[in-house]
């Protein structure tokens, strides 16, 4: 399969009908297929100013963002997203990094976003052309697609790579599943656009003809979003947990009859946060995804069962089932050798959706991607950092991260187990978090949402938890922070500790 001819198809047989709802403006097929080849002409002019390819791109919330990334791939070069919520140093880093020389933006370019002098940057809103031009250039399909840049450990961003084979591969993996899709689906699109959830939301129904509604990313997005699936009936919503935690009080008003599929996935889904959801969405069919950046997108999904018993979880988050498509996994223990049955461990990933690696950074492919001998070859994996536990049923469960675990008075912590009893107690969302204090020894910082009796909560936390995870402060906060994938954002919250 390739997205790109799929699109196409899309545009010659539905040159009229709506392609993306943006705030109140609507877009056809043949709208955004004009702006398209607009920025395509543009971008022909530019061929060879960098020998990488990288074309980057200001994302902001509009068709001119979707139609420059959509001109890029169909020119076969590299799609570098860069937020404009980023601070100018963080994108000039990126810009450094990839060599990137042409800029495209809706709109003037503020130098506290971007202030490298050597990129042209080209303001591309507005643009449309009369002569249609959607057909792909050839390319490898081992070409680099899009770079993502993600936080790095050292506070330098990493840039991971993304061929057009890598996201072919889990497009069709995807519409393999069995989704009764059709050009009348409406798809919700709440990613900031350097998230790669976004690719997902807006390429997918594209290739089938279908439309796209957005969340502008400078509204509320769980309020907007929810106006979005009642006014306009959408069919297929993929969202971060966050997003229906939120939402959590309005419950009993809120019933979506037209939803027919509803996705979760970037962060742990809370097993009694879906099971009410599930009244407000009675006809849909729920799923957990898991799929980090360096898989494209997704690669493992769980279904939730209609009834909440019958659900997988580990200290309340959900299973995230098993891999799709082509795509393998193992739980590796020590020296990466695949872990006793049962045994917890790093879940490991291999298959046509991993990554060829991070952009110049040796060190780190070392270190997380590693081969194992299969038949006469070697297979590559992607070690996820990510640990879990399979079941009798082969089901993947999440555990937490491997840097989740921390050492307090000597113990091992689990800190999703902390997270887990405040869940149940509260019936809100709550974050741990270890933080060294000044006498050089591990503390615990509970963050919950909006909680009237910490005092109540520690009594209770010390009747289900040995002394030593107990939390030695917990603290509330009106509403979590986000980063812009609409994930908490823990860098923050350790901030405020």
């Amino acid at each position: 399969m390739d997205f790109l001819l799929k699109f196409g198809e899309s545009v010659r047989r539905w040159p009229q009908k709506e392609a993306f709802c943006i705030g109140k403006d609507v877009f056809s097929y043949q709208d955004f297929a004009a702006s398209i080849s607009a920025i395509r002409s543009i971008l022909k002019n530019e061929t060879g100013r960098n020998g990488q390819n990288i074309v980057a791109v200001i994302a902001w919330d509009d068709l001119y963002s979707y139609a420059a990334a959509f001109a890029i791939w169909l020119e076969g070069k590299t799609f570098l997203p860069l937020s404009p919520r980023n601070p100018a140093t963080r994108n000039n880093e990126i810009v450094r990094q990839t060599g990137a020389e042409l800029v495209f933006s809706a709109g003037p370019v503020p130098r506290s976003m971007l202030s490298a002098t050597h990129v042209k940057i080209v303001d591309v809103k507005g643009l449309k052309s009369s002569k249609i031009h959607i057909e792909p250039v050839e390319r490898n399909p081992n070409d680099l697609m899009y770079v993502l840049f993600t936080s790095g450990s050292t506070g330098k961003p990493k840039g991971v790579q993304i061929t057009y084979a890598n996201f072919n591969a889990f497009v069709k993996a995807f519409l393999d599943i069995g989704y009764s899709f059709n050009e009348n689906d409406r798809f919700l699109q709440i990613y900031d656009l350097t998230f790669d959830a976004s690719l997902h939301c807006y390429i997918v129904p594209l290739t089938l003809g279908a439309s796209v509604f957005t969340v502008p990313w400078n509204e509320v997005k769980y309020m907007y979003a929810l106006r979005l699936l009642q006014n306009h009936e959408l069919t297929f919503a993929k969202m971060p947990p966050s997003t229906i935690a939120f939402l959590r009080p309005y419950f009993p008003s809120i019933r979506l009859e037209k939803l027919r599929y509803c996705l979760f996935g970037g962060e742990p889904l809370d097993r009694d946060l879906v099971a009410e959801w599930r009244q407000c969405v009675p006809h849909a069919m729920i799923q957990n995804v898991y799929g980090p950046t360096e898989a494209t997108v997704n690669c493992l999904q769980y279904e939730v069962p209609s009834d909440p018993e019958k659900i997988k979880h580990f200290n309340g988050i959900v299973a995230i089932g098993k891999p799709f498509g082509k795509n393998r996994a193992f739980v590796a223990g020590k020296n990466r050798n695949a872990a006793n049955p049962f045994q917890k461990g790093e879940l490991c990933i291999a298959g046509p959706q991993v990554s060829p690696g991070y952009w110049k950074d040796e060190e780190k492919n070392r270190e997380v991607f590693f081969e194992l001998p299969s038949g006469r070859k070697k297979e590559r994996w992607y070690a996820t950092g990510d640990i879990v536990l399979t079941d009798k049923d082969g089901d993947f469960l999440f555990c937490g991260r491997s840097d989740g675990q921390v050492q307090v008075q000597g113990f091992r912590v689990e800190l999703g187990e902390i997270e887990y009893h405040t869940r149940t107690y509260l019936r809100a969302q709550a974050v741990a978090l270890a933080k060294e204090n000044y006498l050089g020894t591990q503390q615990i910082h509970l963050f919950v949402e909006k909680c009237a009796d910490p005092v109540a909560l520690r009594e209770f936390l010390s009747r289900k938890l040995p002394d030593y995870m107990v939390p030695s402060e917990i603290i509330s906060v009106e509403q979590f922070p986000l980063s812009v994938s609409g994930k908490i954002d823990r860098k923050k919250l350790y901030e405020m500790i």
